[in-house]
């Protein structure tokens, strides 16, 4: 179970650095509620996988701004994703 976890955690963190999320958006859109919600009262609680994956995204930018910039823009693209798949369904 422990080599499955890292090797979800790598290929979690490695599609977050390259901004190509298909095959991981319901882990992607939990790591965001996390980091919207940090300051508010009602704080998220992390599971170990979670933990992991902050872990070594911290790692891998190694500045908050950055780590700020990258998940910023990867909820923008969710966002944008998100628009793109409601207007082909109408």
């Amino acid at each position: 179970m422990e080599y499955v976890t890292n090797q979800l955690v790598e290929q979690i963190c490695r599609e977050i650095g390259t901004q190509q999320i298909d095959k991981i958006r319901p882990f992607i859109n939990l790591i965001l509620m996390k980091t919207q919600t940090q300051g508010d009262t009602e704080e998220v609680q992390a599971s170990p996988i979670l933990t992991l994956i902050e872990n070594k995204i911290r790692t891998m930018f190694r500045s908050e701004k950055l780590i700020e910039s990258k998940l910023t823009e990867l909820r923008e693209l969710l966002h944008a994703q998100l628009l793109i798949r409601s207007r082909a369904c109408r």
